[in-house]
């Protein structure tokens, strides 16, 4: 049911429990619980803040990296004239990847929103490019789960923060996992050449 346009959550209407996802193509039953992004829960999510991205097409890789396939950087909150509260992440990927063609790098600079001019905010990142072939800038809404979901069987993901290492969201995904089951998964303890065999 993932990425569907008409993707509807069904509750029960007498426990309050979710029971399916609805679309034009039928209805999935779920009988233990449903699993999404907050797109799939109008109502059921709070914003917790507001990203700005900018996705960039460039010619070059980024200066100053020994033309790395990808790079990864971090502008510190406090090395940012005047200081944030929020850092700025950068990421640059290239052909290497298969995200885009030969001779071209896909860029993306992120935060968080703090001023009333949010791309001006991704200043400092987006000085550390070189020439840019096009710039795409979005500002979106980060929603997070008004509740648990232990009561409605409605498991809701947090929405994507300005991180681009994903480490928030591997967070998230740990957190869901203790929710829905109740247990604490301990990666340390999985044994990477028996992972996926049944006990």
């Amino acid at each position: 049911m993932l990425n569907q346009p008409d993707a509807e959550v069904i509750f029960d209407e007498t426990t309050g429990k979710a029971i399916g996802v609805k679309t034009a193509a039928g209805t999935a039953k779920a009988t233990l619980a449903v699993v999404g992004d907050p797109s799939y829960f109008p109502g059921r999510c709070l914003r917790s803040s507001r990203v700005v991205r900018a996705t960039c097409v460039l010619s070059h890789p980024l200066p100053g990296t020994g033309d790395a396939a990808s790079c990864q950087v971090i502008v510190p909150q406090k090395q940012v004239t005047p200081p944030r509260r929020s850092d700025v992440y950068v990421f640059c990927c290239s052909a290497t990847h298969a995200v885009a063609p030969r001779g071209r790098w896909l860029a993306f600079v992120s935060t968080t929103v703090e001023t009333n001019n949010p791309e001006a905010e991704l200043e400092p990142g987006l000085a550390l490019l070189g020439s840019v072939d096009a710039k795409f800038v979005e500002v979106v809404d980060v929603l997070e789960p008004e509740d648990s979901g232990s009561s409605s069987r409605a498991f809701i993901s947090r929405g994507y923060d300005a991180t681009t290492h994903f480490e928030s969201t591997v967070d998230d995904v740990l957190e869901m996992y203790t929710r829905i089951t109740g247990k604490v998964i301990d990666l340390d303890a999985v044994d990477p050449d028996k992972a996926g065999e049944d006990e």
